[in-house]
């Protein structure tokens, strides 16, 4: 019999809680901000997530070369982001 199919990562959290499946892969941020709007804080100190990423992809800031505020986004993004490496947070993060 193949496996049930959800329609959603609410639904995969779910059958991950019932034991109906033992893992599926989703953004860790995405996932323990699922279980903390749709799960008890019971259900949720079931579920855990594995330390080794299953898949990475780098991520990247896009926005219009048109919009006249498109350089000074790019300076305070990048002030932050000098900021956070500094402070070694960035480390936290990833």
């Amino acid at each position: 019999m193949p496996p049930k199919q959800a329609n959603n990562d609410s639904q995969n959290l779910q059958m991950l809680r019932l034991q109906r499946t033992q893992l599926f892969p989703i953004n860790i941020d995405d996932g323990y901000q699922l279980l903390a709007t749709k799960f008890s804080p019971q259900e949720m100190a079931a579920i855990t997530h594995y330390l080794t990423p299953f898949y990475f992809k780098p991520t990247y800031l896009v926005f219009t070369k048109d919009n006249p505020n498109s350089t000074r986004w790019l300076k305070a993004f990048n002030t932050g982001l000098q900021q956070l490496r500094e402070s070694g947070k960035i480390d936290q993060f990833f």
